[in-house]
């Protein structure tokens, strides 16, 4: 599922992001695709390690 999203984002989403940032270059538009990235990467291993309410 992970892959997916990071797909969706660095593929698709990322078009809309610099169109709504009115960013002129990719390079201006991938921080926030490298923040996406560094964030999935660090909350997932957090996030399944929590056990379920009951």
């Amino acid at each position: 599922m992970q892959v997916l999203d990071i797909t969706i984002v660095s593929v698709v989403a990322l078009i809309y992001m610099a169109g709504t940032l009115s960013a002129e270059k990719k390079t201006q538009i991938s921080w926030v695709v490298s923040s996406y990235l560094v964030v999935a990467v660090i909350s997932t291993p957090l996030l399944s390690s929590m056990p379920l309410p009951d």
